[in-house]
């Protein structure tokens, strides 16, 4: 029940196996190298753990936007997959329109402006969905054709 007791238990285990010794080494004030040994098994161990299990519960989405630190790399890695979203919703709505006309339209010529229009913009579509890391189903015809 107690976090400080359970860590230091995890402290007791992971030092008698050696877990969590290094060595930092680095400018001292005075200006010479100075090397400090620490040992930090329970700290090691927990965040061994933490990262084991995100590895295996986040997506793939929450796994890379966790490891982006600053707020303007965030915004540089959200905007533009913002913008593909959008885009691909209008495209989308698009697709849908092209598809009641298809359903809707007995004239050969039409039909066939309106197939190609349809492929163009199911390519267009996914690509986007690349981007966005969507899953497609490739080649589908509306349910007429």
């Amino acid at each position: 029940d107690d976090p400080i007791k359970a860590i230091q238990k995890v402290e007791e285990i992971g030092a008698a196996y050696g877990i969590g010794r290094d060595m930092h080494v680095g400018d001292t004030i005075i200006g010479i190298k100075g090397r400090v040994g620490f040992e930090a098994a329970a700290p090691m161990l927990i965040i061994g753990a933490h990262r084991f299990l995100e590895k295996y519960t986040l997506s793939k989405v929450h796994t890379k936007y966790a490891k982006i630190e600053t707020e303007r790399d965030r915004l540089l890695e959200l905007v533009p997959r913002a913008i593909y979203a959008l885009l691909d919703a209008i495209l989308k709505n698009s697709i849908d329109e092209i598809e009641k006309k298809l359903h809707e339209t007995t004239d050969h010529a039409e039909i066939t402006d309106l197939l190609q229009e349809y492929m163009e913009k199911q390519n267009i579509h996914q690509q986007f969905a690349k981007v966005l890391g969507e899953r497609t189903i490739t080649g589908k015809l509306p349910r007429r054709f």
